[in-house]
């Protein structure tokens, strides 16, 4: 039986979520739309921005498991966080100057290369230092980094682009980005794995196909994430409309960031503590009532017009989607296939997100234009009735996983 670890090699293992989530949360929810501004009409800033957010998702579906494999293959997987790093460091300070789409997404397009050579090997990196007595405190800690810069991010640049300038920003995401990258570097000693992998992009490739074969759990897992995650895109694709059309806040742009801040937080905490339990009680049950409080929730939603109560409901919401994502990713730990593959594994369980990132808007933008026709707000009802049903086929996927063949105890 592995010893267990420290908090503080915890710490030092998970820290990379934190700069992922900072630069990420505030690139996504703040700074692209932004710059688009500087050189997109107004009349077509949504196409650019659908037109840039596609190509970065789309270099991502294929460069998450790839770097993952790779970091497999070559059986290391700090270099691969430090390498990243500095080219993404590079690519966000030449992105602070650029001008046209044309340039912009292509910079956009290398600086999600390089992200995802640092981020896919870090997942397996949590995955091959961490006994798996302790998976679910690694998620937990995990998550604690990644719900901190989804705080902390959005409010920076926020503060940065209003009250300083753009290239303000990017300067502080780099520092925060390497800073974690030293810190990785210097305290996280990884050995050489055990089992020896070889490499080639048709094996990458059919191994892919036999991850789902040779695990039905692990597969059971990404089915889950995928419509968990969908859920959840469903909702917060939209809610800056739903606060200004349904709710009526005349600043809703800040209103809605009070709401976001207000579920991180909570999502932050109740992440960490369940993180602590999980692999103590099991997790179908805290799944259960996780997914009850989802639903509940966001039947209230749809019928409210208060501000004050959805700040309330922002804040449980933040409770189920803390234990969700934790299940979700002690779980992907748990069920992987094969113990030489992590990364490329772990890879895919990344890529799961950004494919639901895609088709909620696809899906759920137009039926929120057409109901809206029918009737102001009808559209943000059937769209967040439709994120409830994502959300229960995810979590009978969960409830269908075995919980003694992935070594959790039953609870």
């Amino acid at each position: 039986m592995a010893k267990n670890i420290s908090a503080r090699r915890l710490f030092s293992i998970t820290l990379f979520r934190f700069p992922q989530a900072f630069i990420w949360s505030s690139l996504l929810l703040i700074v692209i739309q932004n710059q688009v501004l500087i050189f997109a009409p107004e009349h077509k800033k949504g196409s650019y921005l659908s037109i840039i957010l596609a190509a970065g998702a789309l270099v991502t579906l294929v460069s998450q498991p790839l770097m993952g494999a790779l970091s497999d293959y070559y059986k290391r997987r700090v270099p691969f966080i430090v390498v990243g790093s500095l080219a993404a460091s590079g690519l966000l300070f030449s992105i602070s100057f650029s001008k046209t789409i044309v340039v912009f997404t292509v910079f956009y397009m290398f600086l999600q290369l390089a992200n995802d050579v640092a981020e896919a090997p870090h997942y397996a990196l949590i995955s091959d230092l961490t006994p798996g007595a302790q998976l679910g405190e690694a998620s937990g800690f995990a998550n604690l980094m990644t719900f901190s810069g989804q705080i902390i991010g959005p409010l920076s640049a926020g503060f940065l682009l209003q009250k300083v300038n753009l290239l303000s920003f990017y300067l502080v995401a780099i520092a925060v980005l390497l800073a974690s990258a030293i810190i990785i570097k210097i305290n996280v000693k990884e050995e050489t794995f055990m089992v020896k992998t070889s490499f080639d992009i048709r094996q990458f490739f059919n191994g892919v196909r036999l991850s789902f074969a040779r695990s039905s759990d692990f597969k059971k897992v990404l089915i889950a994430q995928f419509f968990i995650m969908l859920a959840l895109y469903s909702i917060t694709a939209f809610f800056q409309f739903f606060v200004k059309d349904t709710l009526g806040v005349k600043e809703f742009t800040l209103a809605t960031g009070y709401l976001v801040s207000a579920a991180t937080t909570v999502a932050l905490i109740s992440a960490y503590f369940v993180g602590l339990t999980i692999d103590k009680i099991g997790f179908k049950k805290i799944t259960i009532m996780a997914g009850s409080i989802f639903i509940t929730l966001t039947m209230i939603l749809i019928t409210t017009k208060s501000y004050a109560l959805t700040l309330v409901l922002a804040a449980f919401f933040g409770l189920a989607q803390g234990i969700l994502a934790t299940v979700t990713l002690t779980l992907a730990m748990k069920a992987l296939p094969n113990d030489a593959n992590h990364g490329r594994d772990l890879g895919i369980w990344a890529s799961v997100s950004i494919i639901s990132q895609l088709i909620a808007p696809i899906i759920g933008g137009p039926i929120l234009d057409k109901f809206n026709l029918i009737k102001t707000g009808l559209g943000y009802q059937v769209v967040f009735s439709i994120a409830v049903v994502y959300l229960i086929i995810g979590v009978l996927f969960i409830l269908r996983i075995n919980e003694s063949r992935i070594k959790l105890p039953v609870s």
